[in-house]
């Protein structure tokens, strides 16, 4: 279905390059340093002067910050050059050492360690977990190996962020031994990383979420060809990649959406390991999604040399010569290729072997495909802020005083500063509707934590419409009660933001009551299970999950689905890995749209020795992944599933289905005559007997054109958004960095009263 046409898509792509240039207010801001964050300079004796040998005085200080019973959990690094000799450590110790510890620096073009050690040394060794680095410029000089080694130990819930890292071999190597996952890289710059800017390096190296990140003339900007481990690129921007801007050899699930690549040797290369036999056909299951690749330096940008599934969808390409601007042709077996709505400038774009849909692909010529010119997303500003310091393990009514007290500064954006310490909270904290304030603390983990103690519910109320933000700190609730509540939060444009915000509940992690217009937006998202409630008919809320992990949580989650959607709500789960022991990944009786998009599931190991009574008696009537009765559409395209079956019950009138892209080593029940035409299964694949690879596997049905751009809407329309300002009477509410618990870590409803005190009914 591939035509010519000749008209300028110069306004079509606007959109999406807006995105990846990262256009739009963010809104965001970085603040401090406080009184309780440890001075690299004033107390451990560095002296940033660019000739000293600060090593041993920044040594010192990881050391000494890193200890569970130090007052501060923070370290800085005032502006100036820090000039180190031998590699610093940060090794994890033991289970709290160093958990939550953050370093951060001044200004990151201010503030810079310098390498001036051996050739192929690594400047950091650093294990910590649920830990942060951020506003530093790492300086190889051209002699470092890695800027940032990953330790041996088993870390998660990292976080890069504002970092400049330059001169060295790798940028980031993630995984020495036992691996890392969870772990956000946001806004960094990479320059001159000649072998790779970030590498993944272990199989158990998973969920590496990297938004808005600059690559400028290195080898490789992110891959994981050096051993193996899965990750995500949002929204980054890639110039003159001498090798490729993304490889991998070892598959997994991937995506790679709303990116700009400007004369790199190649975008994306899926090769083939060293250890595979050319008779195995493993598939990546790599979706590249709204990127602007302009004149790469081979004629083929796109080589895959895996069995796929591979969805390319709404890229736009201008290459040399006439093609082909994608090839995926494995040894053995045949791929599975999904191409849809792309635009390039080769007539014959697509050599492959094995089973493609081809549907609305574009061919213009090269004039036609402006140039745009990038430049990196701006850093978190300094911003001066009033400081409302509480004293480390106030109680509520001292918080509570605070937050009023900030609530009368609105328009300040006030700072409310929970230093490190335990919080007991005895009474429900309300944040006043229209405030702007901001409540802050030194970090979720080992550093600042509320806990209730006195039987609060919520422990935390937010009243809309509130331009409130939170960051940085975990929130107890205990099982009895809502963590945090927002309120009043649906005005028409309205927004929820979160980025590692995490929601854990006895019951449902996340929950959503009524809205119909708010979006609700979460990024880098790990959670428990979530009930979506909309508000009937004409609700026009999403909530969108891009990037993250999630887990049953605990015994008392009995019965619950991971994701359930009722009332007309609408869920789009993206890019999630699960993993746990739920009865049920979902199981949809309500009404409305879900679509999951490119994840690993494992709900459910039939040899696990903890099956409780519970877990048996369900599993006779519900799979792990099971449509009973739904009202809606359903999109489940390019997940793995491990351990689980899936299972359509009739009738079901009103549903649509579509399966695409999908690899599980379980039962598959498509309903069968009952449903034909509502229900649609393609490009399947299942594990292969002799564990070789994967095979294709005939699906159900066939999509009409019109049925595929139907059920792939909420991929193609609901995106990452730019965090634009609101205006003062719309919420525009945001989380980064906090752990939520409680009977519901967080529910956010469009009613003022009532929600909060019902109880969540488990079927």
């Amino acid at each position: 279905m591939t035509k010519r046409v000749s008209w300028v898509v110069a306004a079509v792509l606007m959109f999406g390059i807006s995105r990846a240039l990262g256009i739009g207010v963010s809104g965001d801001e970085f603040v401090g340093p406080f009184a309780s964050w440890a001075n690299v300079k004033t107390e451990f004796g560095a002296v940033g002067d660019g000739n000293a040998d600060d090593t041993a005085a920044i040594q010192k200080a990881l050391e000494t910050v890193r200890g569970r019973d130090f007052p501060k959990k923070v370290l800085y690094f005032p502006a100036g050059a820090y000039r180190i000799t031998a590699t610093l450590k940060l090794e994890r110790l033991s289970h709290h050492e160093p958990l939550g510890m953050s370093i951060t620096g001044e200004e990151p073009e201010k503030t810079i360690i310098k390498w001036d050690g051996a050739v192929g040394q690594s400047m950091f060794l650093y294990n910590p977990w649920y830990a942060s680095m951020s506003r530093l410029t790492l300086d190889g000089g051209g002699k470092a190996k890695t800027a940032i080694q990953h330790g041996v130990a088993f870390s998660t819930a990292n976080e890069f962020t504002d970092l400049i890292i330059k001169d060295v071999a790798f940028g980031i190597e993630a995984g020495m031994r036992d691996g890392i996952a969870e772990t956000a890289v946001l806004r960094c710059r990479f320059y001159r990383c000649s072998k790779a800017a970030v590498s993944i390096q272990n199989f158990n190296s998973l969920d590496f979420y990297l938004w808005d990140c600059w690559f400028e003339d290195c080898g490789i900007g992110v891959t994981n060809e050096f051993d193996a481990g899965n990750f995500h690129v949002y929204q980054c921007i890639f110039l003159r990649s001498t090798d490729a801007d993304i490889t991998i050899r070892h598959t997994g699930y991937f995506s790679f959406l709303g990116n700009v690549s400007i004369g790199s040797k190649a975008f994306f290369r899926a090769r083939r390991a060293a250890v595979w036999k050319p008779t195995e056909t493993w598939g990546s299951q790599a979706t590249i999604q709204d990127n602007l690749i302009l004149d790469p330096q081979e004629r083929t940008p796109i080589q895959i040399e895996n069995n796929g599934p591979n969805l390319v969808v709404d890229n736009t390409i201008r290459a040399k010569g006439d093609g082909p601007v994608l090839r995926n042709e494995p040894p053995a077996g045949e791929a599975d290729l999904i191409c849809i709505g792309n635009t390039w400038t080769a007539a014959k774009a697509l050599q492959m072997k094995g089973r493609l849909t081809d549907l609305d692909n574009k061919v213009v010529r090269a004039g036609e495909i402006k140039d745009v010119n990038p430049a990196p997303v701006a850093f978190l500003p300094r911003a001066d802020r009033p400081i409302i310091e509480a004293a480390a393990g106030a109680g509520a009514a001292a918080i509570q005083a605070a937050i009023d007290q900030a609530a009368a500064m609105k328009g300040k954006r006030p700072v409310l500063h929970l230093p490190k310490g335990n919080y007991s909270i005895g009474k429900t904290l309300v944040i006043p509707a229209g405030t702007d304030l901001q409540l802050m603390g030194d970090g979720p983990e080992d550093a600042t934590q509320l806990a209730n103690t006195g039987g609060a519910s919520p422990l935390i109320r937010v009243l809309g419409p509130s331009h409130a933000t939170f960051r940085n700190f975990l929130a107890d609730a205990g099982k009895a009660a809502v963590c945090i509540e927002v309120v009043n939060c649906d005005q028409e444009g309205a927004r929820i933001f979160g980025e590692q915000l995490y929601t854990f509940g006895y019951e449902y992690g996340l929950v959503t009551d009524g809205l119909k217009n708010a979006r609700v937006e979460l990024r880098d998202h790990s959670h428990h299970s979530i009930q979506v409630n909309g508000a009937g008919p004409g609700t026009k809320s999403w909530v969108a999950l891009f990037c993250g992990s999630s887990t049953r949580g605990s015994t008392e989650q009995a019965g619950l689905p991971l994701y359930d959607v009722q009332q007309g709500g609408r869920l789009l789960v993206r890019d999630i890995w699960y993993e746990g022991q739920a009865y049920s990944m979902m199981n949809l009786s309500g009404s409305g749209e879900f679509a999951y998009h490119s994840g690993f599931m494992a709900p459910f190991d039939p040899n696990h020795g903890t099956q409780l009574a519970w877990e048996q008696d369900l599993r006779q009537t519900v799979a792990p992944l099971q449509v009973d009765g739904f009202r809606g559409k359903v999109a489940l395209t390019l997940n793995s599933v491990s351990g689980g079956d899936i299972r359509v019950k009739p009738p079901s009138p009103e549903l649509r289905f579509f399966l695409l892209g999908f690899y599980t080593n379980g039962k598959i029940d498509l309903g069968g005559e009952a449903v034909k035409g509502q229900v649609v299964a393609e490009h399947l694949r299942s594990a292969r007997k002799d564990n070789g690879g994967t095979a294709a596997v005939e699906g159900t049905g066939q999509a009409s054109p019109a049925f595929i751009r139907e059920m792939l809407k909420p991929l193609r329309e609901v995106k990452p958004q730019p965090l634009t300002a609101l205006q003062d009477d719309v919420s525009d509410v945001r989380f980064y960095r906090v752990t939520t618990n409680g009977k519901n870590g967080m529910r956010l409803q469009a009613a003022v009263d009532g929600a909060s005190e019902q109880s969540i009914q488990i079927p």
